[in-house]
């Protein structure tokens, strides 16, 4: 209760629900993509390995970073794999950037689930993890959902993949340095805590 009381809560979650929002968004238009960009879906799909040897790599690199550094310091430096990885999207002209854009994304999903497991703990002890997690759990499942009608509404209306993407980069700088703004108040709770 005392979590969900808190506006600091609420004011992290625009931050933690951008990569499963923006990934989701993006692996849901994959077909889409690859025509806008003319590339072949199969090197998309074949991609999928580079990020997957990321993830595993960048978790392990996160968890030993969040030991020395902590995971709130860490938060707004995992979104910016992210940054660059959307921009990298919208700019890409040769299909050999789905690697280096898979690279990226590899860091996200690797950084961003091991500062997710480690950030509540620090900031409220373990004693409620489950229940402080659950709303958290949600909130992330209910951006995975939003993104694709999201994304189909903005087709309909008009807006392009390429415009979309572009806003998927601002949304992920804007929630880093938002996120940059909140460390203050999770310093203290940290402290208090």
């Amino acid at each position: 209760g005392e979590v969900l009381r808190s506006p600091l809560f609420y004011a992290l979650l625009p931050g933690m629900m951008a990569p499963p929002f923006i990934l989701t968004g993006i692996f849901i238009s994959q077909v889409a993509i690859v025509e806008m960009k003319g590339w072949e879906l199969s090197w998309f799909a074949a991609s999928f390995a580079v990020m997957a040897g990321v993830h595993v790599v960048a978790a392990l690199i996160s968890g030993w970073l969040i030991d020395r550094f902590s995971a709130r310091r860490l938060l707004p430096v995992v979104l910016l794999p992210l940054s660059a990885a959307t921009f990298l999207l919208t700019i890409a002209g040769s299909p050999w950037m789905l690697p280096v854009f898979m690279v990226l994304v590899g860091l996200v999903v690797g950084g961003i689930s091991t500062v997710n497991g480690a950030l509540w703990a620090e900031l409220y002890g373990t004693r409620h993890l489950g229940a402080i997690r659950a709303p958290v759990t949600a909130a992330m499942v209910f951006s995975t959902a939003l993104a694709p009608g999201l994304i189909g509404i903005l087709l309909d209306a008009g807006v392009g993949l390429d415009i979309q993407l572009i806003g998927m980069t601002v949304y992920s700088v804007a929630a880093a340095v938002w996120l940059v703004v909140l460390m203050p108040g999770l310093n203290r709770i940290a402290a208090a805590g």
